[in-house]
């Protein structure tokens, strides 16, 4: 069986909606990702004060609350909309066969994409990292198709292939970490 570019698009765009945290499974994200998160700390600190002659210990209470980066609730509709609107500018016809430097080409192309907008949410609150889909509104770089050949890729290698690029897009991700302010409240 001859494999297309769309057989290529819509596994890798499965893939991606399945890696997303906040796709699927938001409800398990830590609540220190989430907008509104707030917490108080005690934060102990001994010190001597003046006139006593002895050291003296101070808890003051802070408050953090995350105000930067909080990990938005995303739909598979949301990733799927930006994932084709990109791959469009790609050019190719995806109902054709794929070619070997036309396959690589698409793949280098959904690796670009991925390191636009999928993240690894971290926090200094949990050591759970989550991989999120965040859409960052950069221009995503398109790499050049001019070196295309006519070799037509058959199903075997293309499973691998594929696997391949998805442990590629994984080691690429970039952190999103979570921003906290904090204010002393006693």
């Amino acid at each position: 069986m001859d494999i297309t570019y769309s057989n290529i698009t819509t596994t890798m765009l499965n893939k991606l909606i399945a890696m997303c945290a906040n796709i699927n499974n938001y409800g398990n994200i830590d609540a220190c990702f989430k907008a509104g998160f707030s917490v108080n700390v005690k934060v102990p600190h001994t010190y001597t004060a003046p006139g006593s002659g002895g050291r003296v210990e101070y808890v003051p209470i802070s408050n953090y609350s995350l105000t930067g980066n909080a990990v938005p609730q995303q739909t598979a509709a949301n990733l799927t909309n930006d994932y084709n609107a990109f791959i469009a500018k790609l050019g190719l016809n995806l109902n054709a066969k794929c070619t070997v430097n036309g396959i690589f080409y698409l793949l280098e192309n959904i690796v670009e994409f991925a390191k636009s907008n999928i993240f690894f949410a971290t926090s200094i609150y949990t050591g759970n990292k989550w991989v999120v889909y965040i859409p960052s509104n950069e221009s995503v770089r398109v790499h050049n198709a001019s070196e295309l050949s006519d070799d037509i890729v058959r199903e075997n290698p293309v499973t691998k292939i594929i696997e391949e690029y998805v442990t590629a897009i994984r080691n690429r991700i970039r952190a999103y970490p979570a921003i906290y302010t904090f204010k002393i409240v006693k």
